[in-house]
């Protein structure tokens, strides 16, 4: 029964980090898109992908403890591991090199994993009041 729970948790805690990292391939497609459509100037960059960052940690914390429904802040930090990984070898990648901000990047994503996880478990359903 336990192992169960666990595996049930694990799978919900990688479909949300994939989930994670998908929505921060959209968002920085859309972005950059957007972007070099409307002429934003470049001290504009790294706000919008810091954005896009902290919205794919919500995201991925949040699907990946909306079901399981406890430890927010546990299943929000494991769920948003694995786009945290992805986010930075990205930005590492297109920097050439490593620096504080590419670190940075690392926290900023999962304390957007551990808000969202925190809201996931906190979200009251609505139920039918009979009468």
């Amino acid at each position: 029964m336990q192992q169960d729970k666990k595996s049930i948790n694990l799978k919900q805690n990688i479909k949300g980090g994939i989930t994670g990292s998908l929505i921060f391939i959209i968002e920085t497609v859309l972005s950059v898109t957007i972007a070099m459509k409307s002429f934003v100037t470049s001290k504009m960059y790294l706000p919008i992908l810091i954005i896009c960052i902290l919205i794919s940690g919500f995201v991925s914390g949040f699907c990946g403890t909306i079901k399981v429904k406890k430890n927010g802040i546990y299943n929000g930090l494991i769920s948003s591991l694995l786009p945290s990984v992805f986010v930075f070898s990205a930005i590492c990648i297109a920097s050439k090199s490593i620096n504080i901000g590419n670190i940075l990047s690392i926290f900023v994503i999962l304390f957007g994993g551990l808000t969202g996880g925190i809201v996931a478990v906190n979200i009251k359903r609505n139920k039918k009041i009979k009468r």
